[in-house]
Order: C-alpha cells, then sequence, then structure tokens
C-alpha cells in the first residue's frame, strides 16, 4: 500500500512514471489459486491518501473472490477435461452411490455391455451376473470396498444380448471431506480376447510339452552361458536330475570330465556362427556318477531376428550300443589271439580263391 507516490522513497523507481499517468496513491493485492499466487489485483487513485482502512478491506475481499472465481474457472476447466476423457476413454467408467446404485456410466459401458446409459442408471452393478463366480467372491468384493480400501479381480459377467465376457476390474471409494466413503468408481475393461489368446497359448504350450515330453530322444536347450533353459522329461531322466535343478545346470554338470573342454568350445563356437559339427558322439555323466555313451544332433538355436541366442540337441543313449560293439571286438581280439597262437596252418579263402586271412 502507498499513499503519496510523490514522496514514499519505496516508490522511487516508479515514481516519475506513475507521476506521468496522475498516480498520487497505489494498492496491489496478491490472487491466490491453489495456494499459489498466480497474479496481482492493482488499483491506483488520483489523490494521495485514498486508501483508508475501510477501503483497504473493501479491496481485500474484492481480490479474494476474484481469487475464487478464478480457481472455480481453474476447477471448471479442470472437471470439463477430466469429464472429456472419461467420456472419450476406451476402459468401462461407472460411479455408483455407497449402496451401489449407479448415478453414471460412459459410452464405454455401453460398447461393452450393450446396456443404453438410461437402462444402466439408478440400476445395480449386479445385473451384470452371469452366475459363473462364487458368492464367497463377490463376499470378498463388497467386503473389501466397504473398509474403504480398493478391490481388482476379474469378473466373468453377462452381456444384455446374453454373451459371456471377463472383465478385469477396480472399485476404489470415493470420501467427501469427512472421510465418509459416499461413491464407488469402477474401472473396468473387456479381457476376454486377451484371455482367449492366453488359453488358446496354454493349450498350445500343453500339447507341445506332451510332444516333447513323449519323444524318446532327451531335447533340451542351452543358453550363450552353456546354461540349460529347457529340458523335456527324457532328459531328466537320462541324467537323473530333477527339474527344480534345470536353472543350475551346466554343461559340465551333465558332460563327462574328458570332453567338456571340447564341448565348450563346440558350443561357443556355434554361438560365433562358425561350422561346427551338428552330430556326433560324446560320454554324459549322471548325476549318479554313471558314464553314458550319447548320440547327439546339436544345431543353433535363433531368434526371430536371426542372432544365435543358445544351442538346442537331442541326445540319444547308445551306451548299450558301445557295450556290445566293445564286445565284439573284444572276442575278435580274443579269437584272433587264439588262432594265432594254434599249432597248426590255419587260413581263410573265399569262393573266387582270394585269401581272407
Amino acid at each position: 500500500i502507498c499513499n503519496d507516490i510523490e514522496h514514499d522513497p519505496r516508490m522511487a523507481p516508479w515514481r516519475d512514471d506513475a507521476l506521468a499517468r496522475g498516480y498520487r496513491a497505489s494498492a496491489a493485492f496478491p490472487l491466490v489459486v491453489s495456494g499459489k499466487t498466480v497474479g496481482t489485483f492493482n488499483i491506483y487513485s488520483s489523490e494521495p491518501g485514498f486508501f483508508d482502512d475501510q477501503e483497504l478491506r473493501l479491496l481485500d475481499e474484492m481480490a479474494m473472490d476474484l481469487s475464487f472465481a478464478m480457481e472455480m474457472a481453474r476447477l471448471e476447466d479442470v472437471g470439463l477435461r477430466l469429464a472429456t476423457a472419461i467420456e472419450q476413454s476406451p476402459v468401462s467408467v461407472t460411479i455408483t452411490d455407497a449402496d451401489g446404485r449407479i448415478e453414471y456410466v460412459n459410452p464405454a459401458f455401453t460398447r461393452i455391455t450393450g446396456y443404453a446409459a438410461e437402462e444402466a442408471l439408478g440400476g445395480n452393478p449386479r445385473m451384470l451376473k452371469s452366475g459363473k463366480q462364487e458368492p464367497a467372491l463377490y463376499r470378498e468384493l463388497w467386503a473389501t470396498i466397504g473398509a474403504g480400501q480398493s478391490w481388482h479381480g476379474e469378473l466373468v459377467n453377462r452381456r444384455k444380448h446374453g454373451s459371456l465376457y471377463t472383465q478385469e476390474l477396480t472399485i476404489a471409494p470415493v470420501r467427501d471431506a469427512a472421510g465418509r466413503v459416499t461413491h464407488f468408481v469402477a474401472i473396468s475393461q473387456d479381457v476376454t480376447e486377451r484371455k482367449q489368446a492366453e488359453e488358446a497359448l496354454r493349450d498350445s504350450e500343453a500339447r507341445l510339452r506332451r510332444i516333447v515330453d513323449n519323444i524318446h530322444d532327451a531335447l533340451y536347450v542351452d543358453d550363450v552361458n552353456g546354461k540349460v533353459a529347457f529340458a523335456n522329461d527324457q532328459f531328466l531322466a537320462l541324467f537323473g536330475v530333477e527339474r527344480a535343478q534345470l536353472p543350475d545346470l551346466d554343461i559340465e554338470d551333465y558332460v563327462a570330465p574328458e570332453w567338456r573342454t571340447a564341448l565348450r568350445e563346440r558350443h561357443e563356437r556355434r554361438l560365433r556362427g562358425e561350422a561346427v559339427p551338428t552330430h556326433f558322439e560324446y560320454e554324459g555323466l549322471r548325476q549318479d556318477g554313471r558314464r553314458l555313451w550319447l548320440e547327439t544332433t546339436v544345431v543353433p538355436l535363433l531368434d526371430d531376428s536371426g542372432r544365435v541366442v543358445g544351442t538346442q540337441a537331442a541326445d540319444r543313449d547308445i551306451t548299450a550300443r558301445k557295450q556290445a560293439q566293445e564286445a565284439i571286438l573284444k572276442e575278435k581280439a580274443l579269437s584272433e589271439a587264439m588262432l594265432d597262437s594254434l599249432p597248426v596252418i590255419f587260413y581263410l579263402f573265399d569262393h573266387t580263391g582270394r585269401f581272407l586271412r
């Protein structure tokens, strides 16, 4: 407040301009919106000493009225934007009173449920019940929101024309200034297609798992670090491991010691894209320490971009075959040794007379 611009030392920076305009007294009042000063309400008088206590009280009230009007305009603008967002939202928004009577639904509610706003207003959300949920679920829902907490879950509901849909739903309480719950806001979206896709994926994965587990070979995937990322039941049985052990299982855990370095090098070369034999034999090692001869086929595993992200392999237990081969070789060597030790001339020739031994 300045009641003497001409002589008040505080007005020195602006005195000449103020006097040139005929100002002899001035007052400035802050305009406060949401606790922040957003501007000032300025009053000038051509008479010095104009702003007495009565004038200041009236002007202070006027500034407060202006601040209030600006606050209301801001809230109205925010409310308009919020209402527009809710009206245009792709998710369903329902507002009920504390007893569950519907007071508002947005257009997405109509699109999803088939009920027009006029049909829903004054009704109860139970109009959407399909009978697919256990009563305990609804008791839990009402107990949660009745206690002033938010509830989130899925419900299978029924549209106006009878078809079922899965609804992902969040219900939150709305409180007044005294903290009493006066309304509930429900935000939901139709996730039927997503649920169907998830179920189809689970079915596909289950079928694939059955196929993989019914293959006689041990199938498994090693990641870039040589860790087992996937294995079928035959792999578990072959190496005597539990499925829970797979995340920690490394090449060294199922390969005989003298083969580990070579197989690790081959794994790293495949990851680099080098040409490496895909079909070979090696000795494996069961968890109980027993060795196995294995015939394996290993190829690089590629992602969608063609980048090598690991290897996939199929192992077959050929231990019995290798043992039979070794037995035949031993028997042959023994037979030859016995023949060579006989004190007689022994020879073998074919039907043409060509000597074989």
